[in-house]
């Protein structure tokens, strides 16, 4: 359930674009009046949207903190960030709307932001992952995207390469910038991410919204955790905290049975082609069961092996697209079920329409390297 905006001051335009009307939101003081606002530290970005509705957000530096408990001794203290909202209401599905967080007109502070269809709308959508390190390549992988005008992105986790480390987030927000002020961006948590209250700041209302559905016009999407709520090592409690969720999948698939198109995402994956992780992925298996080809689900969204891998069985795609900029891993056990693996920093491109969605792998120079179509349920 989405939280309440909260009460700060600021002035924030919407303008619909191609409209002749500007749409104004103001707090109940005005930032001219108030010449000691803070800067924006990251942001603004796209947090939340529906098809007559979106919230903006960003942050502020506000001090600095000590190191994480786990940090090396003399590691440098973490900058603390507020973070500021506001929803924008009133809006018409499918629209594009500009907005101006601080209301001075500055190109830092502004951007765009698309509102979901309703009903069986074409709409395009791109996923990725394992964005952790080497900025300079996941620069070059978020320009291609930013050129594919998704609607949003899905990204398949370790978004970081610690998420614990605020600095490694800073780079991450800088790095995305250009991307998120336009665009809706929807992570799921990786093992990197380390449970960090950062991931949860940024991308979440809390640090309980650790699994949820998105329904966008005619698809649904499941945005999962495969990591587990602790780091202590309890396997039990993890086992219950999976089953939670596992029963909770089972029930939403229920629910949305008439739903056209779903894609799960979670990070670590079903389908390995790598000798050291091939037995784990047959224990997540036999844990997750035919649940997503029983229900027919199309394709399965997954990260955490750095390459490209397409694997099918029972009627669903397996994709593992984790070449976001982590450093890549050799491929040396293709499996009965591999159609396609491809060691390339690479992202997906899914197009969906009315009967039949298209879903192409593109590597990191703008070539194709894969290529499948999925049929409506």
């Amino acid at each position: 359930m989405r939280r309440s905006p909260r009460s700060i001051t600021f002035c924030i335009a919407l303008v619909s674009i191609g409209a002749a009307v500007a749409l104004f939101w103001a707090a109940s003081h005005s930032l001219a009046a108030e010449p000691a606002a803070k800067a924006i530290a990251f942001g603004p970005y796209v947090y939340d949207v529906t098809p007559t509705s979106a919230v903006i957000r960003w942050a502020t530096a506000t001090a600095s903190a000590p190191a994480s408990p786990d940090a090396a001794a003399g590691a440098p203290a973490q900058t603390v960030y507020e973070f500021h909202e506001k929803e924008l209401t009133g809006l018409k599905p499918g629209s594009v709307n500009a907005y101006d967080v601080l209301g001075n007109r500055s190109p830092e502070e502004s951007g765009s932001v698309t509102t979901l269809p309703e009903g069986a709308a074409p709409f395009r959508f791109i996923a990725y992952g394992d964005t952790r390190t080497r900025a300079d390549v996941q620069q070059r992988i978020v320009n291609r995207v930013i050129a594919e005008k998704p609607l949003f992105v899905v990204n398949t986790g370790d978004l970081v390469s610690d998420g614990k480390k605020v600095a490694d987030w800073e780079i991450f927000m800088n790095v995305n910038r250009e991307l998120m002020r336009n665009t809706l961006y929807m992570p799921v948590l990786g093992n990197h991410e380390r449970n960090g209250e950062m991931f949860f700041k940024i991308f979440r209302g809390s640090e309980e919204e650790r699994y949820k559905a998105v329904k966008v016009g005619d698809v649904l999407l499941l945005m999962l955790d495969s990591e587990g709520t602790n780091e202590t090592g309890d396997a039990a409690a993890r086992l219950r905290y999976m089953e939670k969720q596992k029963a909770w999948v089972e029930k939403t698939l229920n629910e949305n049975a008439n739903v056209g198109y779903i894609f799960p995402s979670f990070h670590k994956p079903l389908y390995c082609v790598m000798t050291s992780r091939v037995p784990e992925t047959k224990v997540r298996r036999e844990f997750w069961g035919d649940i997503f080809e029983r229900h027919g689900v199309q394709v399965v969204l997954q990260g955490h092996d750095h390459h490209y891998h397409h694997a099918a069985h029972g009627g669903t795609h397996y994709v593992t697209c984790a070449g976001g900029g982590a450093p890549l891993y050799e491929i040396n056990a293709l499996q009965p079920e591999t159609v396609k693996a491809v060691k390339v920093e690479h992202y997906l491109t899914i197009d969906i329409g009315g009967d039949v969605a298209k879903i192409t792998a593109t590597d990191i120079d703008g070539n194709e390297i894969d290529q499948f179509e999925i049929a409506r349920r």
